[in-house]
């Protein structure tokens, strides 16, 4: 992929905000904080998160609302970036805006099944995640029940799948969030090479291929060894997408009879090697995963620092840091200590 002269200006910027993301070190001296208000004070301090305990709209700071809060901050700097980005760049943003919307919906939908109108941090962004989503996005995060939920989501493409799911009486919150996050994988693979320039588009099936080909390894890894999915079911929960995967992959590993055939099966994918050399480090399968998709992510924009890599290298990066970030929090909140190899470098 070459670089772009038209993205010099916003990825020289992307990389003086990459400069302010917390180090190791940083996010695992969170853990050693006495309480979650404590550890949001001290994340205050920092100039990426400056304000964030005083955010919380008269709310109390425990983890699930500064988990909230921690996510906000990436829209704030999408819309910093947004400012400086030019046309070309705003259509990338524009259609990466999706990942967003599907943060937003799993909150609003987490406050529906939890039974809580909590609009924690909604309010500031209502109206630009309004005007992506299509909908009063205070009012989804209120709904009462799911049913209000789904129909307050009926002028947008997530209405037709999830009303199949609130109309069987059957959904989990495991099946309403698997049907967000097909649509959003399908959406994207579909929108990127009709919206986007070859080489913007480029990046999207680089990077989104191979998270699309590992969250289905992972869905098949997990549904066999803790939930006993038939082929059936495991087949429906599969994003219907293969990047490096072939459709021979996919049958081989669903059809495995138990874990020894599993990895069997995964010994014949183009990604084994790079999965081998991970799992000599004494590293979980999940933990294996989302180091190849690091390593993907960081490796497109190595090759093409001045393109749209930059953006989508920044905002999966900024992502990670705040996973690590609540990983640090639930650590306090559990009163655990803080494994060195679960803050992900």
């Amino acid at each position: 992929m070459r670089s772009d002269i038209s993205y010099v200006g916003i990825s020289t910027k992307i990389r003086g905000m990459q400069r302010k993301l917390l180090s190791s070190e940083e996010i695992a001296s969170l853990s050693e904080c006495n309480s979650v208000r404590e550890a949001a004070e001290k994340l205050s301090e920092s100039e990426a998160y400056r304000g964030l305990a005083e955010r919380a709209e008269g709310k109390s700071l425990h983890r699930s609302n500064v988990e909230k809060l921690l996510y906000f901050s990436l829209f704030d700097d999408f819309e910093k970036l947004y400012r400086f980005a030019g046309l070309r760049q705003r259509k990338f943003m524009d259609l990466y805006f999706k990942h967003f919307e599907v943060r937003i919906l799993k909150i609003c939908l987490e406050n529906c099944m939890g039974g809580r109108g909590d609009i924690l941090g909604l309010s500031k962004y209502a109206e630009i995640l309004g005007r992506h989503l299509k909908t009063d996005v205070i009012k989804l995060a209120q709904s009462r029940d799911m049913a209000e939920f789904v129909e307050n989501l009926k002028d947008t493409g997530y209405y037709p799948i999830l009303k199949r799911i609130e109309e069987s009486g059957k959904g989990t919150l495991l099946d309403y969030q698997t049907a967000i996050d097909m649509k959003y994988f399908n959406t994207m693979w579909k929108l990127k090479d009709k919206l986007l320039s070859k080489e913007d588009a480029k990046v999207i099936e680089n990077t989104f291929g191979v998270n699309i080909d590992l969250l289905n390894i992972n869905w098949i890894y997990r549904s066999k060894k803790y939930f006993g999915l038939s082929e059936r079911e495991l087949f429906n929960v599969l994003i219907p997408v293969r990047y490096k995967l072939t459709k021979e992959n996919i049958i081989e590993m669903v059809k495995a009879p138990d874990m020894n055939a599993f990895f069997e099966a995964e010994r014949k994918l183009r990604y084994s090697d790079m999965i081998r050399r991970l799992r000599n480090k004494d590293l979980g399968l999940t933990e294996i995963y989302d180091r190849l998709l690091t390593s993907c992510y960081r490796r497109e924009s190595r090759k093409s620092p001045y393109s749209a890599a930059s953006i989508n290298t920044y905002f999966y990066l900024k992502e990670r840091e705040i996973k690590n970030i609540v990983t640090a929090l639930e650590s306090i909140h559990y009163k655990l200590p803080l494994r060195a190899k679960e803050v992900k470098p």
